[in-house]
């Protein structure tokens, strides 16, 4: 007996079994140096893509091209040749989407990174490609104003901004040590213990739509400002921020992809998405909250949905994302 071979049933078979694999091999690409031996962020952001069971691979902007040899270029060519470096890098490693994580080092002000050009470069063709809507990224913390700052949105201090006083509250992420003694073990050691400061999440944003989902789908209660805003706790660990009392600033904000859908309690801006294609960024560690495996019951529930469900905006890709039924191990 012959068996009729339907040609479409079999083009039908190739389209499943090529997109089981495209998706099998995609990757999350994390942003960082591996200049030194760091395995800081292998405890927070990595951590926190596996316990989604997603891989991810590490974006060494130190090594996307070889800084030494392009420096004297002008921008404008090394813009270009890091642009065409790391999409071709992208490609090779399966990866669409993208964290881009803080360290120690500032665009605007000092500290500055010692290889500056480095995360400069590569941080600027990743706004460019995410503008071009190659890239999905979620920024946080110094990912976040890499992305404006190259987006033409100002960034000022948080001192300049608010005060001394009110400043310190900012560095809440690692309540036992001073800015100044601030290291990448006392970053590990203390991940856990970290103090949360209130921010205010619009209900009218996509991650507020979310969390209000999730008050349905996981049983808990976000409480509301005068303003109806969403309240949740994240901790803080910078000195600069997007300049938010600046209204030309706010204006070429308003202006840009971004708009604004989270504040601080004392009005600094916290939470940008993207109007276009939903990415997030958000100047707080979401990271530290998210890691489950490693900080599961330090803090609270509603604060730990929060900060994943930031990851999986950026991981289901999705217009609208249908939660999962375990937001800790996104099994659905």
């Amino acid at each position: 007996m012959v068996m009729k071979i339907n040609i479409k049933h079999l083009i039908f078979l190739f389209i499943i079994l090529f997109c089981n694999e495209s998706i099998a091999l995609e990757n999350i690409g994390v942003l960082k140096s591996l200049e030194k031996k760091d395995i800081i962020m292998k405890h927070n952001i990595i951590e926190v893509l596996e316990s989604f069971n997603k891989n991810s691979v590490i974006i060494d902007y130190v090594n996307i091209v070889s800084w030494d040899k392009v420096q004297n270029l002008p921008s404008d060519s090394i813009d270009e040749m890091v642009y065409v470096e790391l999409r071709k890098f992208l490609r090779k490693n399966h990866i669409k989407k993208i964290v881009i994580g803080g360290d120690n080092f500032n665009y605007n002000v000092p500290p500055y990174h010692p290889k500056p050009y480095a995360r400069k470069f590569v941080t600027k063709a990743i706004a460019r490609l995410e503008k071009e809507g190659r890239v999905k990224v979620l920024g946080i913390c110094g990912g976040l104003q890499g992305i404006v700052h190259f987006n033409d949105i100002k960034l000022d201090t948080v001192e300049h901004m608010i005060g001394k006083f009110k400043a310190a509250n900012y560095m809440s992420a690692y309540p036992f040590i001073s800015s100044e003694h601030y290291s990448y073990v006392a970053k590990e050691f203390y991940s856990c213990q970290s103090t949360l400061n209130n921010i205010y999440i619009s209900q009218n944003s996509r991650i507020g739509r979310l969390m209000m989902e999730a008050e349905k789908k996981y049983n808990v209660k976000y409480e509301r400002n005068s303003k109806d805003d969403l309240i949740v706790g994240i901790p803080m660990a910078h000195n600069n921020a997007i300049s938010s009392f600046d209204r030309d600033n706010l204006n070429r904000l308003k202006n840009s992809d971004f708009e604004v859908v989270g504040l601080s309690e004392d009005g600094i801006v916290y939470v940008v998405e993207n109007k276009k294609n939903g990415d997030i960024m958000i100047q707080g560690h979401p990271e530290l909250v998210a890691n489950v495996i490693r900080c599961n019951e330090s803090f609270p529930y509603r604060d730990v949905i929060f900060s994943r469900l930031l990851f999986l905006n950026l991981l289901k890709n999705q217009s609208k994302i249908a939660l999962p039924i375990n937001i800790e191990t996104f099994h659905g």
